[in-house]
């Protein structure tokens, strides 16, 4: 009898572990692509992957997830991308607890030059509780949340209940996409500045789904500005 008393308190807990998790609805947000009048480089991680490092992104912790391969059960990214890509955990669902950045090396933004970076990334990640965004780390350590120019679709993990580690309380991409797409930033404000980007990835205690995986990225112009390609090595290793 002390057994069976045992099991159902133990059921009546995780029943109420779940119930004080409600579910969401979905969310949405404009994909808007940079429509490059001038192309200055494409990174991409198809065949290495490069000298970027996994980077803590929240002072109280959580779990490293970055790796790069071929991952599990995603469909290949669109050429010229692939096959290998930077994912949170290629070989299943990202981990409970998972709070990871990953930081680009320094480049040099110049407007007319490398203004517009356009991520190409794929992202099934439980709505809301769990997210993703990137942010930009300037020179002095200075860190900002970079908005995409669709926007982000919602603010991560507002519940009180439950922490997204590196996201919580942040704007970031959310929800289940589960399809290669993307996502335009505009780095005119830190003109003349040299930055780096951290993709950072943050979930909470519960529930997870297959995450996020970044294949590359291009940079450019909205003007229509002649590129020497002998220029291009200075950044090309940027979210590497």
């Amino acid at each position: 009898m002390r057994i069976l008393l045992v099991i159902l308190g133990i059921c009546a807990l995780v029943g109420t572990a779940v119930a004080e998790k409600p579910p969401q609805d979905p969310v949405q947000y404009d994909r808007v692509e940079c429509n490059f009048e001038s192309i200055y480089g494409v990174n991409n991680w198809g065949e290495e992957p490069g000298p970027g490092t996994p980077n803590a992104c929240d002072p109280g912790g959580g779990l490293p997830v970055w790796e790069w391969g071929i991952p599990v059960g995603i469909p290949a990214p669109p050429a010229p991308f692939g096959p290998n890509v930077w994912g949170t955990v290629l070989g299943g669902d990202y981990l409970n607890d998972a709070g990871e950045g990953f930081l680009s090396q320094p480049f040099l933004v110049t407007v007319g030059v490398n203004e517009l970076a356009e991520l190409v990334h794929y992202f099934d990640i439980e709505t809301n509780y769990d997210g993703c965004n990137i942010v930009v780390v300037e020179e002095g350590g200075e860190e900002t949340i970079l908005i995409p120019i669709g926007g982000y679709p919602a603010t991560i993990s507002t519940s009180t209940g439950f922490y997204a580690w590196c996201v919580d309380m942040e704007e970031g991409w959310t929800d289940h996409v589960a399809a290669w797409t993307t996502d335009c930033a505009d780095l005119t404000p830190w003109d003349g500045q040299t930055i780096q980007l951290r993709a950072d990835f943050g979930s909470d205690n519960s529930v997870t789904y297959p995450g996020w995986y970044i294949a590359g990225y291009t940079v450019g112009s909205a003007e229509a500005t002649p590129v020497d390609e002998s220029t291009w090595g200075e950044i090309k290793d940027v979210f590497k």
